[in-house]
C-alpha cells in the first residue's frame, strides 16, 4: 500500500473518490489530497487476450491463421460497439423525439 499527499491546482473539491486501478483519494481540503493505492490484479491487455487464443490453438494451425481469427473477433467486438454508440449519437432520432 502507498500513500502520497500532493498539491493539485485543479483538485478545488473536498471528498473522496474511488477508481477501478484501485486508488482512493481522499481531499480534506480544496486542492490538498491524499492518495491511497494498493496492488490489484491489473487489467488484461489485448496482448494477453491474443497469447491465451495462440496457445489455445493447435499446433498444426499456423501463427498467421490464429492472429487473423484473433483480429477478426476484435474487429467484431468494435463494430459492435460502434453499433451501440450510433444509437446514442445519432441526430436524427434526438430530433424525432418530443
Amino acid at each position: 500500500m502507498k500513500v502520497h499527499v500532493f498539491f493539485a491546482w485543479y483538485d478545488f473539491w473536498i471528498g473522496w473518490y474511488y477508481d477501478r486501478a484501485g486508488t482512493l483519494y481522499i481531499c480534506p481540503l480544496p486542492m490538498i489530497c491524499l492518495m491511497i493505492s494498493w496492488a490489484k490484479k491489473p487489467l488484461r491487455t489485448e496482448m494477453q487476450d491474443f497469447v491465451e487464443m495462440m496457445n489455445s490453438f493447435s499446433h498444426s494451425q499456423s501463427h498467421r491463421e490464429a492472429f487473423r481469427a484473433w483480429r477478426q473477433k476484435r474487429l467484431m467486438e468494435e463494430a459492435l460497439l460502434r453499433n451501440r454508440l450510433s444509437q446514442f449519437n445519432d441526430p436524427e432520432k434526438k430530433e424525432a423525439q418530443p
